[in-house]
């Protein structure tokens, strides 16, 4: 309602209270009380805020609920609320000035670490550090079972099985001779070489050719002696409607058969007595194609022997 403005000082007037202003008086307080009252359950608007301001008992309890509240993000954000992610977790910026939280992937510095007493040092016990004695090196040094050791000074190490401190002459060998027993030095020994499937050297580069006469294709180092028998292996594949050939060769002579095939991989194997080669020889795979149309092609130069060292003293 509209409230009208009565007592004694009306307009200026003279005081005059008279039974009619006091009815009015009192029903405007009345209807004042009322208003008040209306005014407290208002939730279409209050003070010019409309409906879709004012938060509702539900409102507030989504916001509880809400997993991004204020725009809180789970990763190292600058000037963001921190939220969990879906594990549980979330990140933080690594540390980089005194007062900042130390987290999981970095390193406290040398000087961060705790200050420890003189002759003393940190063992780490359950998790945590704590100051020991400095270990007395001197006499751990004249232990006699230290570190499981068979003799009880190293002088006794000096001259076992004829080998001084434990190194031995040039061109020897040192044969075991089972766990409880000292190792033994070979005075003369030999090794031979059989040929086997145990693989030694390789050169596993693909070699694409259209060649029509024998042409080196592929080439590897011998950088040992071979004194036996060695075994030599090669793959060919021949391009579309072609017949591809194939060979192995020793510092550009032929040594190997003649190899052919008109279709895909083939894998060819092939045994030599190498035991007149020599270091620096280099052993050759030479190839050719019948049609020049499409490429044929050469994988793997692979040597195979089996080593066994014999004792001659």
């Amino acid at each position: 309602m509209a409230y009208v403005k009565v007592g004694p000082w009306v307009n200026g007037g003279a005081p005059a209270l008279s039974a009619t202003n006091l009815d009015t008086i009192e029903t405007q307080y009345d209807e004042a009380v009322a208003d008040l009252a209306t005014h407290a359950t208002l939730d279409t608007g209050v003070h010019g805020a409309g409906a879709s301001t004012l938060a509702t008992e539900a409102d507030l309890t989504v916001h509880t609920d809400l997993t991004t509240a204020h725009g809180a993000v789970s990763t190292a954000t600058a000037s963001k609320m921190v939220v969990r992610d879906a594990s549980g977790r979330t990140k933080f910026a690594a540390p980089n000035a005194a007062g900042d939280a130390l987290i999981k992937g970095t390193r406290v510095t040398v000087a961060e670490l705790p200050a420890v007493t003189d002759e003393k040092i940190l063992k780490g016990t359950g998790g945590s550090m704590e100051e020991v004695d400095w270990p007395d090196l001197a006499t751990h040094t004249g232990v006699a079972a230290a570190h499981h050791a068979k003799t009880t000074s190293f002088a006794d190490m000096t001259d076992r099985a004829g080998v001084s401190k434990l190194g031995w002459a040039s061109g020897k060998l040192l044969k075991g001779a089972g766990v409880t027993s000292d190792p033994v030095v070979l005075s003369s020994y030999s090794y031979s070489i059989a040929a086997s499937d145990s693989l030694k050297h390789s050169n596993d580069t693909q070699q694409n050719f259209a060649d029509g006469s024998y042409t080196k294709q592929k080439e590897t180092h011998l950088d040992d002696l071979l004194p036996g028998n060695i075994r030599i292996k090669f793959d060919l594949e021949a391009g579309p409607d072609e017949t591809v050939y194939g060979r192995l060769y020793r510092n550009g002579g032929v040594i190997g058969s003649e190899r052919t095939t008109s279709g895909g991989w083939v894998t060819y194997s092939e045994d030599f007595d190498a035991s007149s080669w020599v270091i620096g020889d280099l052993i050759q795979v030479y190839c050719w194609t019948d049609d020049g149309s499409f490429n044929s092609s050469v994988i793997y130069l692979r040597i195979y022997y089996d080593l066994t060292f014999i004792d001659a003293s």
